[in-house]
Parts: structure tokens; C-alpha cells; sequence
């Protein structure tokens, strides 16, 4: 098909980054920076303790956790931000750029993307994960 969900275990309303207000993108946006700074810690602490190879896949990975093609992969979920197609980015784009450089709010500089409708913003449904079965 030509669709892919995506589930979250609780309810709220779905808003594409470009269709939320500036505070939301401001508040938003200081969330991810500060799961930023606690995803490098981990990655420093992993790659300090060594552990061989796993140890530095890990740290490796944990790289581009943070990392996302654009804006149009950015939601919030009832307010709290949420990356989809994270550790991916455009081909072509500049690997060593801050990843979350396309979000930051440019007060000088007017949204290049038209109000998203009110119909193009959905809530979430929850769905439980699958739970493993015992053959």
C-alpha cells in the first residue's frame, strides 16, 4: 500500500510540525533539545565504557537518533513531540549539520508552508503491541 501507520500508546491529537503555532514548535522544540542532550550523554557514557563492537555500534547509532529528512516527519502528540523516520535524512544533505536545525523557529522569517486544514489533523488511536506467543 501506499500508507504507513504509526501507533503511540495513549490518545491525543496529531499536528504536523509546520501546521502547529510557534510556542508549540518553541516548547517542542526544547523538549527534543533536551532529549538531544540526554541521547549524547548515553552515547558518550556507552562509548567510554568500551565493550567492544556492540559498544560501538551502539554509540554509532546513537548518532543519528536525532537525525530526520525534514519537518514533514515531525508531529506533536498531545503536545509532546514525536520524530518519525528518525536516523534517516535526505540524500545529498549535510551529515555533520545540527539535526534539528530545519526545526528552529525563524521569528524574522514568515512559514514558506500554507495553514494545514483542520482536516488534515487527526488523533491518535491506540493500538496494544503485539505480544510474542510460545510455540
Amino acid at each position: 500500500g501506499i500508507d504507513i501507520d504509526w501507533y503511540a500508546p495513549g490518545l491525543g491529537t496529531v499536528i504536523p510540525w509546520n501546521a502547529a503555532t510557534t510556542g508549540e514548535q518553541a516548547a517542542a522544540l526544547e523538549r527534543l533539545e533536551s532529549v538531544r542532550a540526554g541521547v549524547a550523554q548515553l552515547r558518550d557514557a556507552v562509548l567510554t565504557k568500551g565493550g567492544g563492537n556492540d559498544a560501538a555500534l551502539l554509540g554509532r547509532l546513537l548518532t543519528w537518533v536525532m537525525h530526520h529528512p525534514d519537518p514533514s516527519y515531525v508531529f506533536l502528540v498531545a503536545g509532546q513531540p514525536v520524530i518519525t523516520f528518525w536516523g534517516f535524512v535526505h540524500s545529498g544533505a549535510d551529515r555533520s549539520a545540527d539535526p534539528l536545525h530545519t526545526l528552529h523557529v525563524e521569528s524574522s522569517v514568515s512559514s514558506p508552508h500554507p495553514p494545514v486544514g483542520a482536516g488534515t489533523v487527526t488523533t491518535l488511536n491506540t493500538m496494544p503491541a503485539a505480544m510474542p506467543t510460545a510455540a
